[in-house]
């Protein structure tokens, strides 16, 4: 990714039509996604607000993050619900005030109360817990889904509906922006790969982990969750075993590389500082093979 020198932040608190844009006061802040079905959470940091200020934003129930580059990429990397706003003090000079966000957190508590007709399918008991939760499915999988013995009743938590009807299609969701994705295990997101590499705004070199291959970059806002990235095998730094008779089984299932140097992305966690050092993407990423990925800590969520 070309053009990664100036950095360029937004910071939006609040609706639509009211937002506070705070762009040009520091902030900081760490976004974290996850290929599960939980509500992805972000920290953000702003300083120095003045207490007028202080006092509407506590009105305001959402925040909207970009994050990028002036001559590069550059995109929003959350959009979600405030779940508390708070302020203190770094020193007798910084204040600050933290939002704590998530999104998806309302849809999270929804409910599910409806009866689907005999002839339906799992996919259309998906599109339903998505719609109870007020949002839109984006189906990223190309298996024919079961199809449903005769008519069913779904009630209790809608996530819980969702969960199972992605168990079903050997498929995975997680909130996206305002709508669910589900994506299938096996399969990542269409699309060509990003490159990672040293040209491209690596940091330091990919680690081999219990959970994935860890690597580090430069903050970039087109990284996706579900998608794939290409890796130069010859980075990727080897595991350190444990020479414990107990941990044999453990060294022998840590995910090892992908032949063609592809991974899907896992995890995901965006940090920055307009006016510090931070500015980085941290991804855990699996190989597309499925002989090669172990036991994952991560893919284990999705078998057991």
């Amino acid at each position: 990714m070309a053009n990664q020198f100036i950095r360029k932040a937004g910071l939006l608190i609040g609706d639509d039509a009211t937002a506070i844009d705070v762009s040009n006061l520091q902030f900081s802040f760490r976004i974290k996604q996850a290929e599960v079905g939980v509500p992805q959470t972000a920290s953000i940091r702003v300083y120095n607000l003045s207490d007028q200020t202080f006092q509407k934003i506590r009105e305001y129930t959402r925040v909207q993050l970009s994050a990028g580059y002036q001559q590069g990429a550059y995109g929003v990397i959350f959009n979600g619900e405030i779940i508390q706003t708070k302020a203190g003090r770094e020193n007798a000079v910084d204040s600050y005030v933290d939002l704590i966000a998530a999104e998806g957190y309302e849809s999270h508590q929804k409910p599910i109360n409806i009866t689907l007709a005999n002839g339906g399918t799992v996919l259309d008991v998906a599109k339903a817990a998505a719609a109870a939760m007020g949002r839109k499915l984006n189906v990223y999988t190309t298996e024919t889904p079961p199809q449903l013995p005769r008519g069913t009743a779904q009630y209790g938590m809608a996530r819980r509906a969702l969960t199972d009807a992605a168990t079903k299609m050997k498929a995975v969701w997680y909130y996206s922006n305002d709508g669910i994705d589900l994506v299938s295990v096996e399969n990542p997101k269409a699309g060509e790969a990003t490159v990672i590499n040293g040209d491209t705004g690596m940091i330091g070199w990919p680690e081999q982990t219990q959970d994935g291959i860890r690597v580090r970059c430069l903050l970039n806002p087109n990284l996706t969750i579900g998608a794939t990235i290409k890796l130069d095998n010859a980075s990727v730094q080897a595991a350190t075993f444990s020479t414990a008779y107990s941990a044999a089984v453990a060294n022998s299932n840590i995910p090892r590389a992908d032949a063609d140097g592809l991974y899907r992305m896992y995890v995901i966690e965006h940090s920055g500082n307009t006016r510090g050092a931070d500015w980085y993407s941290d991804i855990i990423c699996l190989s597309l093979d499925p002989t090669t990925r172990g036991l994952s800590g991560i893919f284990q969520r999705y078998l057991f």
